[in-house]
């Protein structure tokens, strides 16, 4: 079953490669948490007896929305440090790089911790090696929301962040165009308007 889930999220990747390309990061995104959300909606609506294809089918739609989260974020970093560069004036990529692999770190950290807490909490048996040990009714329920509703919950929070994004395509060809020019050369006055525009929603 995790199988399925890997095998989707390594097909993918070129999937949002192409959105990426064609259209704009912020899409790719949107379609990735939305596919995400959707196989944790069918996740929680299975039951004990339910047939083993439905598994199988959330779980790929989960690992096409992961997908989504290793690709998109990584690429959108180098927009974002051409725009601080912009308003700043000095490359900051490696505070850039350092910020983001340590939010991951920490988010991973803070996962674990709770996710063992919750199970502790609610009266989690250790597996016996030699016989199987039936967990309480209390740590199932704990277990099924806590990998349904609590990302489920935390996906929609990212939809409603990945949505406020103000970098399209149009904009970072204005960042990338204002970055070649000669320093203290300003684009042409149109150009140069849009460009304070999506400085201002970008801050």
């Amino acid at each position: 079953v995790m199988g399925s889930m890997l095998g989707s999220a390594l097909l993918a990747l070129p999937l949002y490669q192409r959105i990426i390309a064609r259209l704009e990061r912020k899409r790719a995104l949107l379609v990735g948490i939305a596919v995400w959300l959707a196989g944790l909606a069918l996740l929680f609506l299975l039951e004990k007896g339910d047939q083993v294809v439905w598994l199988v089918l959330s779980m790929l739609l989960i690992g096409v929305g992961v997908s989504s989260a290793f690709v998109v974020p990584w690429s959108a970093l180098p927009e974002v440090i051409d725009v601080d560069k912009i308003i700043n004036g000095r490359a900051q990529e490696g505070v850039f790089s350092g910020v983001m692999t340590f939010l991951r770190k920490i988010s991973t950290t803070v996962a674990l911790l709770l996710l063992s807490t919750a199970l502790d909490l609610t009266g989690y048996l250790p597996p016996d090696v030699e016989n199987s040990v039936a967990q309480p009714e209390l740590t199932l329920r704990a277990i099924h929301l806590l990998i349904t509703l609590v990302p489920g919950a935390l996906l929609l929070l990212g939809l409603v962040f990945t949505r406020r994004y103000p970098i399209d395509k149009e904009g970072y060809a204005l960042i990338r165009k204002r970055l070649e020019l000669p320093s203290g050369t300003e684009l042409p006055p149109g150009e140069q308007a849009g460009l304070q525009n999506l400085l201002k929603r970008v801050y």
